[in-house]
């Protein structure tokens, strides 16, 4: 897409016309009362003059953008989208550096990180610390990441968050720990780190439950690709205000989950066995 051309695009639809010419090069647009609202798409071959443009688009409140242009300088040119209140962002190459970025948009409520600056080493996931400033931030999702417990340390700093989905990154079981500080947490979704050469050891194990314990604001709770046994399935009773526990992709004997259901009344638990794909990947992909 040429720089000038989407610069138009972008000027014409904001002020109320038809955003067909946006989508047509590539975005999914999101328009409200005629002004665009929502943005998602791929930067693929995108230049600076681009993430202008999109910069431009002040009326956003949600934008979710694809590739690895999405850099430190890039990000810092859509800093002035202070209406975003969601944020996604899918194969990026930012460092931590530029996660400060992210503190510069006051009404940010969610953000999303899938496979973030995997061949980037200045990301570690320190630098989602700064999130820490957003007055409304309470939901981040991190998938996917070469990143590990210094992320969990830095994340376990956020006074405000709500919601927590973490799977296929590279913490440990002993990084978690850091979660169990967090008093503000009501939504956890916790699966399996990558396994990486050599495999090593699981995060999410009958080892990793007695932290989980610990985050006793949780009302929601999902477990997923793990080998977790009845008896450390149980330290789940300490959750006094646990309401639904999901249990998806777990190697768990049916006659635990039922006795954990009998000591669990009030929280509804959704399990099913393991199917033979499901078994496979626990195995092979997974090295448990």
């Amino acid at each position: 897409m040429r720089p000038l051309l989407l610069l138009f695009v972008l000027a014409t639809c904001c002020l109320g016309a038809d955003a067909a010419a946006l989508s047509a090069k590539g975005f999914k647009v999101t328009e409200k009362n005629g002004v665009i609202t929502g943005l998602n798409g791929s930067t693929k071959g995108f230049t600076a003059d681009d993430f202008k443009a999109i910069a431009a688009v002040t009326t956003l409140t949600q934008l979710s953008l694809d590739g690895g242009e999405v850099n430190d300088e890039n990000l810092t040119r859509l800093a002035g989208l202070s209406a975003l209140q969601t944020m996604s962002f899918n194969a990026t190459s930012f460092s931590d550096d530029g996660c400060k970025v992210f503190a510069g948009f006051p009404k940010l409520k969610s953000l999303a990180l899938f496979h973030p600056s995997r061949s980037n080493p200045a990301f570690t996931g320190a630098g989602l610390a700064h999130l820490a400033a957003l007055p409304e931030f309470e939901s981040l999702t991190l998938a996917g990441a070469n990143v590990g417990d210094p992320a969990l340390t830095a994340i376990a700093t956020l006074p405000r968050l709500k919601s927590l989905r973490l799977w296929h990154n590279i913490e440990t079981a002993d990084g978690l720990k850091a979660l169990s500080s967090m008093t503000s947490l009501r939504k956890l979704t916790l699966g399996q780190r990558l396994a990486g050469r050599p495999a090593k050891p699981a995060s999410l194990s009958d080892a990793s439950l007695p932290s989980i314990a610990k985050i006793t604001g949780l009302e929601e709770l999902t477990l997923q690709e793990a080998r977790l046994s009845g008896d450390a399935l149980m330290k789940l009773r300490d959750l006094p205000n646990l309401k639904k526990l999901t249990v998806s992709q777990v190697d768990t004997p049916a006659a635990d989950v039922e006795k954990l259901k009998a000591a669990l009344p009030k929280v509804t638990i959704d399990w099913k066995p393991l199917t033979e794909e499901q078994a496979k990947t626990l195995t092979e992909k997974l090295k448990l």
